[in-house]
């Protein structure tokens, strides 16, 4: 399958956390952006997984949630294009504390 190709800086200028950089601040996170692709299903990362990073979803939704001691799926949120998500867990150096599977 062939994925969509996206302007890293020109869709990270667009997000609010990354409005007030200048091109060549933009260009030094762009640089560091490692683009992920997930099918429908397809898990991002699990609970306890340590966090490296935070995530950007460009294309499609993702589902953060945990599982309960009795084996219940519990969703927090659904993520969806233009947001956002575990970038307080990267700057805490925390693992994660939910998993993240893609929807969509």
């Amino acid at each position: 399958m062939r994925h969509p190709q996206i302007k890293v800086q020109a869709f990270l200028a667009n997000l609010p956390m990354f409005t007030d950089m200048n091109g060549q601040e933009l260009d030094r996170v762009a640089a560091g952006t490692l683009p992920s692709y997930y099918a429908k299903g397809e898990s991002v990362f699990q609970c306890g997984d340590p966090c490296n990073g935070f995530h950007v979803v460009v294309y499609g939704q993702v589902k953060l949630g945990f599982t309960s001691p009795q084996g219940i799926e519990k969703v927090i949120e659904i993520i969806r294009p233009g947001q956002t998500f575990g970038e307080a867990l990267m700057f805490l150096e925390q693992p994660y504390i939910v998993f993240a599977q893609a929807l969509a």
